[in-house]
């Protein structure tokens, strides 16, 4: 020591603050082992370690630091020595003082008044160094002057990765709002405005969830984060919040009014109920019948699935698959139908038929006289009078008796007839009946009183014809053969005889052999020569078409 003296080195806090100044680090090694205190401040308020910094003597920095036992104290401008280390971006140094006890907890003065470093920071998009307070264990729970919290000013201010940062080292976010509005509805309404891609989104998401955001909260507008959810249509964002969401059967209605069939898959497999009325005692699935287009369809599809009534009685008085044909919604009704769990294909219709079941179709037509005077009206029969051929086509398909009869023996094929609905007809005769598959046809000229019959488009017989006289006269139109007799004898003009007899569309005309000898003879049948008859008897088929024509 008094080789040290003689060098007008004192050992005493005063020496340790020159020999600091000067970088002595050989000299304030061995006043510190002689214990000398490393505490002192000089006139400005500055001790050691301030010294050594604001002088760059890093290596007496590094003895100082060991010797003195605060590393937090203040500067003659109120600065730590970890700000100062900081702000020059030396962060191994100060690597060094926090883990040798300096508090990442201070405080910078600013104008403003004095803000928590990991906000100042923050604010000032100094992230190298919001990163290093914040991976030391930087308090989280610290507020601006404004009392908004460092996790709610990282995320209105955009910085979403130090928001996600802070989230994962345990910031609370439970009572969290952006912007006067619940995080999670902020985020699950609008991530665009933070250029948030789906995958970040989620993350976001999941961490606020994890940073204690509740997801049954109920926002201001009286939503929930799931309901948020199903509108905006974010099927992954629904999936990670289902998760956490307390189970509701409300959420099933919410899933049906936004038309979301995924979501509310995902809700009946949950555990919720499919066929759950609302307070006016109406199902999920009559909903989607009223409503009727192709997502309704779709959510339909998802109720049977999950155990709806495919013959529940809906609104109108009738089983859900009558009131689809009857509202003309073909893409419901066929999902009602070709449905494993679907609709009853032979059940009739409930008779009396209501006035609100009839108001689905406008109460006019072919079908209204027979809702109001015929019972047992069938799914086909209701799909054949409303010209509904998918819908026909789906129940056939499904098993539907062609042949089943009304009380009053009327059966589909003549409802069809009735209709004028040549492809219905053929449909229900199981004949095909696109345009271009038809494999035969006759052509009837009332003019020329000409018969024809063309295969796969060619002629391959005419014959002459006698058709119907005055007041007898042969309809035009497009018809099909509905049925064959060889030895027809007529039940309306005294058991005439009319051999190799066609029908046309279930009506009181048809070819037959007869005389036709003298034009206009008939009372509206096609009369042609025995010879004819029978070759157009031999060469036709039940379901042929037949265009009759001036």
């Amino acid at each position: 020591m008094s080789e040290l003296n003689e060098r007008g080195v004192e050992d005493s806090p005063s020496g340790v603050m020159e020999l600091a100044k000067d970088g002595a680090i050989e000299d304030l090694e061995i006043l510190g082992e002689l214990g000398v205190s490393f505490d002192g401040v000089d006139m400005d308020g500055n001790d050691a370690i301030h010294i050594a910094m604001d002088h760059h003597q890093w290596g007496a920095l590094e003895v100082v630091r060991r010797y003195a036992k605060d590393h937090d104290t203040l500067d003659g401008e109120g600065r730590t020595p970890l700000e100062k280390l900081l702000a020059k971006g030396y962060l191994n140094l100060a690597q060094n003082f926090v883990d040798h006890g300096a508090s990442v907890d201070f405080k910078i003065a600013t104008e403003g008044g004095d803000v928590p470093a990991s906000i100042y920071y923050l604010q000032s998009g100094d992230k190298k160094n919001f990163d290093f307070v914040i991976d030391n264990a930087a308090e989280l729970d610290v507020h601006d002057g404004d009392g908004r919290s460092l996790l709610q000013l990282a995320i209105e201010g955009g910085r979403i990765s130090e928001g996600m940062k802070l989230l994962k080292y345990g910031a609370d976010a439970s009572e969290l709002k952006i912007f006067g509005k619940n995080a999670l509805i902020e985020f699950i309404e609008d991530p665009s405005k933070y250029d948030l891609d789906e995958e970040e989104q989620m993350a976001l998401i999941a961490g606020l969830i994890q940073g204690g955001a509740d997801v049954n909260v109920v926002d201001g507008d009286l939503q929930k984060p799931l309901t948020v959810a199903m509108e905006e249509g974010s099927l992954s964002v629904f999936e990670l919040l289902l998760e956490y969401a307390e189970k509701d059967q409300g959420y099933v209605w919410e899933a049906i009014h936004f038309q979301r069939p995924e979501m509310l898959c995902l809700l009946l497999q949950s555990g919720l109920e499919s066929d759950i009325r609302n307070e006016d005692g109406e199902t999920p699935l009559m909903a989607m019948v009223e409503q009727g287009d192709t997502r309704a369809a779709e959510v339909i599809k998802v109720l049977l699935d999950h155990g709806a009534d495919a013959d529940q009685i809906t609104a109108s008085g009738q089983r859900a698959v009558f009131a689809a044909i009857a509202g003309r919604r073909s893409e419901v009704a066929q999902v009602l139908i070709g449905h494993s769990s679907g609709a009853d294909v032979h059940e009739p219709m409930l008779y009396p038929v209501r006035a609100e079941f009839r108001g689905l179709f406008g109460k006019k037509g072919l079908f209204d006289w027979y809702c109001r005077n015929v019972r047992g009206l069938t799914p086909l029969m209701a799909a054949v009078l409303t010209d509904e051929l998918d819908v026909a086509e789906a129940l056939i398909k499904k098993g539907a008796r062609r042949n089943q009869q009304t009380q009053a023996r009327s059966y589909p094929i003549q409802m069809a007839a009735g209709m004028k609905n040549v492809k219905m007809q053929q449909l229900i005769l199981g004949v095909p009946y696109d345009n271009d598959k038809q494999e035969r046809q006759y052509i009837i000229d009332l003019s020329d009183q000409r018969a024809y019959l063309y295969k796969g488009g060619k002629l391959i017989k005419s014959s002459r014809c006698s058709t119907g006289k005055s007041g007898y006269r042969t309809p035009t139109g497009v018809f099909v053969v509905t049925d064959k007799q060889k030895h027809k004898v007529s039940n309306i003009y005294k058991n005439a005889k009319m051999p190799y007899f066609q029908r046309f569309s279930c009506k009181d005309i048809g070819f037959h052999q007869g005389n036709t000898y003298a034009g206009f003879l008939s009372h509206g049948c096609i009369r042609l020569p025995m010879s004819n008859a029978k070759f157009f008897f031999n060469n036709s088929k039940v379901g042929d078409r037949v265009t009759i024509r001036r």
